[in-house]
């Protein structure tokens, strides 16, 4: 599989808001790839591609990260659980990041 991006870096938001993105992958290999889960942090809520997704197709994660309650300069990983295995039956899995920088909420 090859992500388009690794890293999605936004600006400054106020404390509070509520930012979405999506991260979007490519199936590089010769057979379906599946996403057994997707897992965060609690302020970040996800879904994603669900089902086998055929060779040269595209997957995608969908992510809105609530930012109330952080401040300051937010680093969140994302990790992607695969039901595919590499070689030696392990699952397959890919960390992405969301960067951001938290601003205090307006008074």
């Amino acid at each position: 599989m090859r992500f388009k991006q690794d890293t999605i870096v936004f600006g400054a938001v106020q404390e509070g808001e509520k930012i979405g993105t999506e991260f979007v992958f490519e199936n590089t290999g010769k057979d379906p790839l599946e996403i057994e889960i997707v897992s965060a942090c609690e302020c970040i809520y996800m879904d994603w591609t669900e089902g086998p997704i055929p060779a040269k197709a595209l997957g995608r994660i969908n992510l809105i990260f609530n930012t109330a309650g952080h401040s300051g300069n937010q680093s969140k990983t994302i990790d992607v659980i695969f039901k595919n295995t590499d070689a030696n039956d392990y699952p397959l899995v890919k960390q992405v990041q969301l960067l951001v920088q938290v601003l205090p909420k307006r008074e």
